[in-house]
């Protein structure tokens, strides 16, 4: 009776950590395949490594979310990252990773209020502009997403890309003159960045200045003739042209 006390104690004494232990097996061989893009048996390994109440059980949360966002189970991941946040309300990575799945899932206005918590932080970096930035575009809120873009470029005064990005804007809100300066900066740091030509050759169909436009089409083409979101303007130009 007394031996048998002895190991029912020892048992209970034990079952916990080898627990643990399990849990941070499987958690590890989540990470593991994680890593090797192995997503499905990482969600697997992190679904037990949870069960188990692996601790930190928030990075097991975390984890599993990015396995689910890269197969594409964009809200299964919210879901995950909204609990690793529960759990952990200090990790900002976390918030960064839900940020991305609600743009995906085209809820700008909480991606946003990450990104804000982000800024609001510390963790305002170029990325996290752009991103923002990208998100009141969505939205159709321009004034915003030049104000974005404007810190983009103050941080990395030499991507073209942020030039043509806040370029967009300008043509979007009709602000033409505004918008040729930004094409025209883009190429002075990249001459065959051909966004920025046939970007350029829309504003200038919105100035009614047809033959410069079709000039900027015609050497954004000369680089890339597989796009197609500027050939409105551009038939607007042709026929403008063809009735002088």
């Amino acid at each position: 009776m007394i031996k048998k006390s002895v190991f029912l104690l020892f048992f209970l004494v034990l079952t916990p950590f080898l627990s643990a232990q399990s849990g941070r097996d499987h958690y590890l061989k989540g990470e593991k395949a994680y890593q090797a893009q192995q997503y499905q048996e990482a969600i697997k390994a992190f679904d037990m490594a949870i069960q188990l109440q692996f601790s930190p059980i928030d990075k097991a949360y975390y984890f599993r979310g990015m396995a689910k966002q890269n197969i594409s189970q964009y809200e299964g991941a919210i879901s995950d990252l909204n609990e690793a946040i529960r759990l952990n309300p200090n990790d900002m990575s976390y918030y960064f990773a839900r940020s991305t799945n609600y743009a995906i899932t085209t809820q700008y206005e909480l991606a946003i209020e990450d990104y804000n918590r982000l800024i609001a932080n510390g963790s305002g970096n170029a990325k996290l502009y752009l991103s923002r930035g990208f998100a009141y575009v969505s939205l159709k809120n321009y004034a915003l997403a030049i104000d974005d873009f404007n810190r983009v470029i103050a941080l990395n005064p030499n991507d073209q890309k942020a030039y043509n990005n806040r370029g967009s804007m300008y043509l979007n809100l009709q602000q033409y003159a505004d918008a040729i300066a930004d094409f025209d900066k883009a190429l002075s740091i990249d001459s065959r960045f051909f966004y920025a030509y046939l970007n350029k050759g829309r504003a200038l169909v919105g100035l009614q200045q047809y033959e410069a436009a079709m000039e900027a089409f015609k050497k954004g083409e000369a680089i890339n003739n597989s796009l197609t979101f500027y050939l409105a303007d551009k038939q607007i130009a042709e026929k403008a042209l063809q009735q002088k």
